[in-house]
């Protein structure tokens, strides 16, 4: 990825500890679980973050601004919105981290100042760039550039976030071309996040050409994140867990006039059965 300095795709990492950050929070209590957050996110977590710390300049605006980083599966651009994304959502989690064990306390006045200096995202009359000067122009796999509200969520409709992540979702998905299994069930769940129960169940209906008749999934090739999150976004479709709100069916559409589930966890290591 030629004039790419601070590496290729370097967010997958953040995005990685996310995973794992769920885990925990899903855990909790469970001494194998505390053991993971303590081992392994908090340092892999904050190692993240301060490789960007080498990256990061002040501009003639007083922020901390990125050279030019890869948006996955899309273009090179500099304030990448994809990695801000994950350091926004890297240094918040550090905090209550540290927090919650009682360490480190000179960090948390570190990831602290990072976040107030921090570009803010990129944005367009579309929604949000892929990153300063570099927008959303084709078709595109990949929500990359929308991390911040899903599934990160440091951008939200409790937040104020609604319209713009509507507004983003509506151009990214006004591309006939570009499109994949991976496509629609991102869609499914942001408009679940948004509350919209009808139009989670149309993109998830659009993951039907990319099935056979087996019910194995094929798109270019073996992709196998996109059949686990069909299954993870009808999950949030009925039930979710994020900024301090168990939500149960926060998005169940009209069709589904009988539904039921049983112990499915819950942020909190809540088992939650309606």
């Amino acid at each position: 990825c030629e004039g790419d300095i601070i590496g290729r795709i370097t967010g997958n990492l953040a995005w990685l500890c996310h995973n794992l950050h769920q885990v925990y929070r899903h855990g909790m209590d469970d001494p194998e679980t505390v053991t993971m957050m303590r081992e392994l996110l908090y340092p892999l977590l904050g190692r993240a973050v301060a490789y960007y710390r080498h990256y990061l300049r002040e501009g003639a605006d007083g922020r901390l601004h990125l050279p030019a980083a890869f948006s996955p599966e899309y273009a090179l651009a500099p304030d990448c919105n994809y990695d801000l994304a994950g350091i926004r959502w890297g240094c918040r989690t550090l905090i209550e981290l540290a927090r919650l064990q009682g360490i480190d306390a000179e960090m948390v006045v570190a990831w602290q100042e990072l976040l107030d200096r921090l570009a803010p995202y990129p944005t367009g009359p579309n929604g949000f760039s892929i990153g300063a000067g570099v927008e959303l122009t084709s078709g595109h796999r990949h929500w990359s550039h929308m991390l911040m509200a899903y599934p990160l969520r440091e951008v939200t409709p409790e937040s104020g976030g609604a319209e713009l992540i509507r507004r983003s979702l509506a151009h990214w998905h006004s591309f006939p071309s570009g499109m994949a299994g991976y496509t629609f069930t991102g869609g499914a769940s942001f408009h679940a996040l948004l509350g919209e129960g009808d139009e989670a169940l149309s993109n998830l209906e659009g993951l039907k050409p990319f099935l056979h008749q087996s019910t194995m999934y094929q798109e270019a090739g073996p992709c196998i994140e996109t059949p686990l999150h069909a299954a993870q976004a009808i999950h949030e479709m009925l039930l979710q867990s994020h900024s301090g709100i168990v939500r149960v069916f926060p998005a169940c559409p009209a069709a589904w006039q009988d539904v039921v589930f049983h112990d499915l966890r819950a942020e909190g290591a809540f088992l939650v059965s309606a």
